[in-house]
């Protein structure tokens, strides 16, 4: 099972500590826990850097279910580019304005101006 994203080049310890964490979040409590595999392999780096490792006494290989990696791909969003906050935003007109009433004297409705004037 490859737990990184293309092009990634993962130490074999932190691949099977991320096989052995993503075993654990598929089937370690009564409902699946879905999270994208480059995430599991992010929190298996950071534990590896932090000391934990896989002892002799483990498996050498874990292997999911077929079942929890087609629903782990299904279910697994890439995350969000965040939005950007420089330039206009396209909107839809919401509404037209009313009618200007007939019983306001000219010289007292305001204007909406689109360029500033010096």
């Amino acid at each position: 099972m490859a737990v990184e994203k293309p092009g990634d080049q993962v130490d074999p310890e932190v691949q099977r500590l991320a096989q052995a964490l993503m075993f654990v979040l598929m089937t370690g409590g009564s409902a699946p826990y879905p999270i994208p595999a480059f995430e599991v392999t992010r929190m298996a780096q950071l534990a590896f850097e932090c000391g934990v490792r896989q002892t002799e006494q483990k498996a050498d290989s874990i292997e999911l279910p077929g079942w929890i990696l087609q629903g782990m791909r299904e279910q697994s969003v890439e995350s969000v580019p965040e939005p950007s906050v420089v330039g206009g935003q396209e909107t839809d007109l919401v509404c037209a304005a009313p009618p200007v009433p007939d019983e306001i004297p000219e010289h007292l409705i305001g204007a909406v101006v689109s360029e500033v004037q010096s």
